[in-house]
């Protein structure tokens, strides 16, 4: 008994053993880690929580949407528009399903014909964004008021460190 114990352990053991110097694990990180520069951006965005909110602003006292998102991404380097409107041409489509850190997501509220407000997507399903009634916050997406609002999506940033498109 005790050798036909002895002997399946001796098995299991050399099967292990040799698994362990055939196998070799490797870490990849996902294609959907943020760059550098993404993170830049949420860092950038991040620091402004709190600011309040004024139409036309787009200085450190104050932003209003599309504001806030040129001068974030002016501090990383990448310069846009002003106007929500002309933010909206910048870049590349892409669909909410695809949203990657830093990407713009562009809403239509009222019943208006084109968009009407900007943020920018901060990964783990929440924006950025300049609210008229808090300023500055950090807000879920997924399931909200927003999401039933969003009109399109847009990426500014390339998926290198090169910045856009």
């Amino acid at each position: 008994m005790q050798t036909r114990t002895n002997l399946a352990a001796v098995v299991a053991l050399s099967l292990l053993v040799g698994c362990s110097s055939s196998v070799r694990f490797t870490y990849s990180a996902p294609s959907n880690a943020p760059t550098a520069l993404q993170r830049q951006v949420l860092d950038v965005a991040a620091s402004h929580l709190g600011t309040p909110y004024c139409a036309g602003g787009s200085r450190e006292r104050c932003f209003d949407c599309s504001g806030y998102v040129q001068a974030v991404f002016a501090a990383v380097g990448v310069y846009l528009p002003r106007t929500t409107l002309q933010q909206s041409q910048a870049g590349m489509f892409v669909p909410t399903e695809q949203l990657r850190a830093g990407d713009l997501v562009f809403f239509r509220f009222e019943r208006r014909t084109g968009v009407s407000h900007v943020g920018i997507y901060a990964g783990d399903g929440t924006v950025f964004h300049a609210s008229q009634s808090r300023g500055v916050i950090r807000e879920q997406l997924w399931g909200t008021y927003l999401e039933r609002c969003i009109a399109f999506c847009r990426r500014v940033l390339s998926s290198t460190e090169s910045g856009m498109f």
